[in-house]
């Protein structure tokens, strides 16, 4: 059971019972994860909403891509052997200038994609309270109002999503610091590792990066519906995105195991043929396939990623009205 004192401060949007009829998954949020007439419901939706993930899907795939581009190229050059001064400045600007060309994009599309994605939450939570399933004019009807909505909070999400980044940048910067700590003492790096660290301390940092990883990840799946319904402050938002987490931990970890698989095995077939940790820094295939397995990433993500909330949605669509 949630924490009420915790939970009772914050309502959401549109949660009368009356209107929470549309089939029993209110009351079984997990059978309904096993129903095709629910995947099939959510296939409608997905599908009315899709064209809004192009642009995202097409900032960030290009943004991977001319990293990708200048990754390859700069790792690939220094693998020829030795270069003299000038190729090896002219080779770590171009892999620079691409680096920061990609980050800005990236960062814009990310931006987008939060925008998209916290909109999809709120589509489908309304969409799920209705009391016969909706035509497709509907679907589109709703869209619409669900934009105007969420582009009318658009000061609640950047505080929301400014204060969720604040206080989770100890973990994401301890991560990155000991993958980049991992990096330099692999014998994979180019020209051999930098330092060697005692086996305990590898594997201690392998912990850390793999304990923080899955954390992050669950509390990211859960901000994006928290973001979409949430009617407290910000700060309080932001408080029941850890109460969520604390409270359904087991739930939210097997959810979001079962999601990135299927996301790793549907958009990025090639990491269970060849696993690399360091893939986008050193990628050992060839260029062509870099860049198509980016494009299908892209692709592939104008369905996967507002399907893979969709789970979520669910379960916290149930757990709001238990408490």
């Amino acid at each position: 059971m949630l924490d009420k004192e915790k939970i009772g401060s914050q309502e959401w949007q549109d949660q009368s019972p009356a209107n929470n009829s549309v089939n029993d998954s209110s009351s079984k949020p997990w059978q309904a994860l096993f129903s095709l007439a629910f995947w099939r419901r959510n296939s409608n939706y997905i599908l009315v909403f899709a064209p809004k993930c192009v642009l995202p899907a097409v900032l960030v795939s290009t943004a991977m891509i001319i990293m990708v581009v200048g990754n390859v190229g700069f790792y690939t050059r220094l693998g020829n052997g030795p270069m003299t001064v000038s190729e090896l400045i002219g080779s770590a600007a171009f892999c620079l200038i691409s680096g920061l060309i990609g980050l800005v994009l990236f960062v814009v599309g990310f931006g987008r994609w939060l925008f998209v994605l916290t909109t999809f939450c709120r589509y489908w939570l309304k969409l799920e309270r209705q009391a016969s399933p909706p035509d497709k004019n509907t679907l589109k009807e709703e869209l619409s109002q669900t934009i105007d909505e969420v582009r009318a909070r658009s000061s609640f999400l950047t505080q929301f999503w400014f204060q969720l980044f604040a206080v989770m940048l100890l973990p994401i910067l301890i991560v990155y610091l000991s993958a980049a700590a991992k990096l330099v003492s692999s014998r994979n790096l180019v020209g051999g590792p930098l330092f060697s660290l005692p086996p305990f301390a590898d594997t201690a940092l392998l912990a850390v990066i793999v304990l923080l990883g899955i954390f992050i990840v669950v509390v990211s799946f859960v901000s994006v519906p928290v973001a979409a319904a949430a009617s407290g402050s910000p700060g309080q938002s932001v408080k029941l995105v850890f109460s969520l987490t604390r409270s359904k931990l087991p739930q939210f970890l097997l959810l979001s195991a079962v999601v990135v698989f299927f996301n790793i095995l549907l958009g990025g077939p090639v990491t269970f043929v060849r696993w690399s940790a360091w893939a986008a820094l050193m990628p050992n295939e060839t260029l062509q396939l870099c860049i198509a397995q980016e494009l299908w990433q892209g692709i592939s993500s104008i369905v996967l990623l507002p399907l893979s909330l969709v789970p979520f949605c669910q379960l916290m669509k149930d757990l709001v009205h238990e408490s």
